[in-house]
C-alpha cells in the first residue's frame, strides 16, 4: 500500500451496498432458497401480498401464496432483499427507476427488510444463518416491488419484443 491506513469497514468480506436483489426466493423450513427451478408463472404469482406490520407464518402463508401449486408446494415467492441492509438508523433509502427515493424501514431490528417470508422465530441462530429473525413484513409491495420476476416470453406467449 501507499502508507495510507485503510478503513477497517472496507476490508475483504465487509458488508457493502448492492444495487439489485438476489431474485425470487421462498422460505424452505429453515432458510430462504433462491428460485432456481422453472415453475409455471401462475405458481409464482401470489393471490395477494402481505402488508407492512403483518406477520407471515407457516400457518397463514397459503393465504398469500399462489392458488396454483407447483413442484415446490404452495410457497409464497418474493424477492430476496437480504443484500439491502439497514446501515443507517434501521433504514435504507432506495433510488427507484423513476428517480424517486423510497425508504425501507427495519421494524424488528435484525438489519434486514423482510418482504413476507414466513420465518419461524423459534429456530436457533436465525440472525447468523438467515438474517431475517421473524416473519414481520417490512416492505409494502406497492412501494418496493417484492414479487417474482416474470419470464417475458411466458407472460406474453410470443418470442418478439414487447414493442412489436
Amino acid at each position: 500500500m501507499d502508507g495510507v491506513s485503510v478503513d477497517p469497514g472496507l476490508m475483504v468480506g465487509a458488508q457493502l451496498a448492492e444495487s439489485f436483489s438476489d431474485g425470487p426466493a421462498y422460505w424452505d423450513t429453515d432458510r430462504v432458497k433462491l428460485l432456481k427451478t422453472a415453475i409455471p408463472v401462475r405458481a409464482a404469482l401470489p393471490k395477494s401480498y402481505p402488508s407492512v406490520g403483518s406477520t407471515v407464518t407457516a400457518l397463514n402463508e397459503a393465504t398469500y401464496a399462489s392458488a396454483t401449486g407447483s413442484s415446490l408446494g404452495n410457497k409464497l415467492i418474493l424477492q430476496d432483499y437480504r443484500d439491502f441492509f439497514a446501515h443507517h438508523s434501521s433504514q435504507a433509502n432506495v433510488l427507484m427507476a423513476d428517480g424517486s427515493v423510497k425508504t425501507m424501514i427495519d421494524t424488528n431490528g435484525d438489519g434486514f427488510f423482510n418482504p413476507g417470508f414466513p420465518v419461524d422465530p423459534s429456530l436457533p441462530g436465525l440472525a447468523d444463518s438467515v438474517g431475517y429473525t421473524d416473519g414481520t413484513v417490512e416492505l409494502n409491495s406497492f412501494e418496493i416491488f417484492t414479487g417474482p420476476m416474470l419470464d417475458f416470453k411466458a407472460v406474453l406467449g410470443k418470442e418478439g419484443s414487447f414493442e412489436e
